[in-house]
C-alpha cells in the first residue's frame, strides 16, 4: 500500500516536475586516490551535464547526470575514460547548500600506451557500476547561477576499479 501511495504522489508531480526542472553543465578537475590497479594514475579532468527534477518532498530533487571523465594513467596506462549515465537524489539545505548521492551506469575504457616502435594502442571496454557522493553550493551573486561542488565518485569495473576526486564549476541554466 505504501509503495502504491509513492508511485501515485510521484506520478502527480511530473507535469509539474517538468515545468521546474534545472538543467546545468558544468566541468573540472579530478584526482585519483584509490586502486586504478595500484596507482597508475595522474590527474585528470570532467565534463557533466544534468538536469534537476522537483520531488514531492521538501528540499529534495532527483537529478539525472551524463558525464564523461578521463584520468591520465601512468605507463603502461595511457588513459582511464568513464562515461556514464547516473541517477542522484539530491538535498538542498536553503537555496545555497545541497549534498548528493546516487548510482550511474558506465562504460570504463583503459587504452595502453604503445610500447617499443608499435604504433599500436590496445584498449578495454566494459561495463561498470558506479557511485557518486559530494556537496555543493550555488554561488547567486550572478543571475546565471554557477555552482562549485566537490565529490567522491567510484567505478567497479572489473579489471580496473577506481576510486577519485571530482572537483566541478559549472553553470545552471
Amino acid at each position: 500500500m505504501r509503495v502504491r501511495t509513492v508511485c501515485m504522489l510521484l506520478l502527480s508531480a511530473a507535469p509539474a516536475a517538468r515545468a521546474q526542472s534545472i538543467s546545468s553543465f558544468g566541468g573540472g578537475l579530478l584526482t585519483p586516490i584509490g586502486n586504478f590497479r595500484h596507482q597508475a594514475a595522474s590527474s585528470g579532468w570532467g565534463l557533466a551535464y544534468r538536469t534537476e527534477f522537483p520531488l514531492p518532498l521538501r528540499g529534495f530533487r532527483i537529478r539525472t547526470d551524463i558525464a564523461y571523465d578521463q584520468i591520465r594513467g601512468v605507463a603502461p596506462v595511457r588513459t582511464y575514460e568513464y562515461q556514464s549515465i547516473g541517477a542522484n537524489l539530491v538535498h538542498y539545505n536553503g537555496e545555497v547548500f545541497y549534498q548528493y548521492a546516487g548510482v550511474s551506469l558506465m562504460t570504463a575504457r583503459t587504452t595502453l600506451q604503445s610500447i617499443g616502435t608499435s604504433t599500436h594502442n590496445s584498449s578495454r571496454n566494459e561495463f561498470a557500476l558506479g557511485a557518486q557522493a559530494g556537496i555543493g553550493v550555488i554561488l547567486l551573486v550572478f543571475r546565471v547561477q554557477p555552482f562549485l561542488e566537490a565529490g567522491i565518485a567510484t567505478s567497479r569495473a572489473n579489471t580496473v576499479k577506481g576510486t577519485w576526486i571530482p572537483v566541478r564549476f559549472g553553470v545552471r541554466i
